[in-house]
């Protein structure tokens, strides 16, 4: 039940039912065990109800292509909160399906910025809906079919709001002090991709460099990336697929954790 798995439950429910067989007492025993699966399984199973729970997650102001089928969710239920539900949808049939159990997800030290009011350098995660960009790290040694950029000490990330490469990837020399080495010296952009945040256009001052990568301790805040275990990470890169347009949902939510659509955590 605390996972939500149907397949899991609807099984149980098959084996109380043999275990029963004719036996009376069995029977007033497991019958009402046996109807609460169900009326569960049926529950979780009712079309529009993973849909109801990401459309109660966006508004005018954040919305969604009607090109994305592949979603990530990442929603706390206060602004400073730095651990974060990290779901995972697709599209099918034109409404959203969980395809997996949440996650426990870190996002920046100073929790999620309202939308539209992420700065640069201030250590906070920017609310929205975003496009997934290119994956890269340190060496292709994983199987995906998203696009990946090996880096090396060669590439950075320019985070200087007056620099014309603001919040872009490049190879040439910085001309600034204010950047990122994409090849680091620990694990933590091993594998990663980039959120597509503030570069449709790009505006001085609204923040740079937000990725999705490896977290580099429990509950440990970022500068404003989102990041999960490096098993999870691997894991939501080989499930991102070009033709499903994925995107990041970023949303503080008050009550979230306490929605009916909420599902125990997978801690791995």
């Amino acid at each position: 039940y605390a996972v939500q798995d149907t397949a899991a439950l609807s099984a149980a429910a098959v084996r109380y039912r043999r275990l029963v067989g004719s036996d009376r007492r069995l029977a007033e025993t497991l019958g009402s065990r046996i109807d609460r699966i169900g009326t569960y399984v049926a529950s979780l199973e009712a079309p529009g109800r993973d849909d109801a729970f990401v459309e109660s997650f966006l508004n005018e102001q954040i919305r969604l292509p009607d090109s994305c089928r592949q979603l990530i969710l990442v929603y706390n239920d206060r602004p400073d909160r730095v651990s974060c539900v990290f779901r995972r949808y697709e599209k099918k049939n034109g409404q959203w399906r969980e395809t997996a159990y949440p996650l426990r997800s870190n996002v920046g030290r100073a929790g999620i910025a309202p939308y539209g009011e992420k700065r640069e350098g201030d250590g906070r995660t920017p609310s929205g809906a975003y496009p997934m960009g290119f994956a890269f790290g340190y060496v292709r040694d994983i199987d995906l079919s998203w696009p990946f950029v090996v880096v090396s000490k060669q590439h950075y990330w320019i985070s200087d709001p007056e620099d014309p490469l603001y919040n872009q990837m490049t190879q040439q020399t910085p001309r600034t002090d204010n950047f990122e080495y994409l090849r680091r010296d620990d694990e933590v952009y091993r594998y990663a991709a980039v959120v597509e945040y503030n570069m449709r256009p790009i505006e001085k001052y609204k923040g740079s460099a937000i990725f999705f990568h490896i977290e580099s301790g429990f509950d440990r805040g970022t500068a404003g990336c989102i990041s999960v275990t490096r098993r999870k990470t691997v894991e939501v890169l080989q499930w991102f697929d070009p033709q499903k347009v994925p995107y990041m949902l970023i949303v503080t939510k008050p009550q979230a954790l306490q929605n009916p659509g909420s599902r125990s955590f997978d801690y791995h």
